[in-house]
């Protein structure tokens, strides 16, 4: 006497299964040559300069908010302060700028060069007691570091009701 009935053949769950298991793969499949084909139908839709773009990283950003002021440090490693510009329109604290590498080499008959380019641009909004007159921006070490002061906030006045 077989304790587990199902041991040694399928059962009918377990076929539904296998079935639903296969189509699944057949639908990726399906799906992952429909992708080839069309790019294959068209392999020049996107440019180098585009692609490029879109796998050019961003700067990764920390910010602080201090009592006094915002402070605001990015990772630009290898820029100097000419490669990056630092712009605020708006409250909109815009960190952008374009890196470019090259490498060349000969040695007898053999030539090696190979060029990198990229740009890059965040935006970060500022809050409302930012003041945008008071921002310094300097690159040490491949970090940029953005300081924000904030604004007095004893602007405040009580104003008198009249009857």
């Amino acid at each position: 006497m077989n304790i587990i009935p199902w041991l040694g053949h399928r059962s009918a769950l377990a076929n539904r299964r296998h079935e639903s298991r296969e189509s699944e793969f057949q639908a990726l499949e399906r799906s992952f040559g429909r992708m080839l084909s069309e790019f294959w139908a068209d392999p020049f839709r996107f440019s180098p300069a585009d692609a490029f773009d879109r796998l050019a990283p961003l700067p990764t950003i920390d910010i602080k908010n201090k009592k006094n002021e915002i402070v605001i440090s990015a990772e630009v490693p290898g820029m100097s302060a000419e490669d990056v510009d630092v712009e605020v329109n708006d409250r909109i604290l815009t960190i952008s700028g374009e890196k470019s590498e090259s490498d060349e080499s000969r040695e007898g008959d053999s030539y090696y060069s190979e060029r990198r380019y990229g740009h890059f641009s965040r935006s970060i909004e500022l809050p409302p007691e930012a003041d945008p007159d008071s921002i310094e921006a300097k690159v040490k070490k491949g970090v940029l570091t953005i300081r924000v002061k904030k604004s007095n906030p004893t602007n405040s006045k009580k104003v008198s009701v009249n009857a």
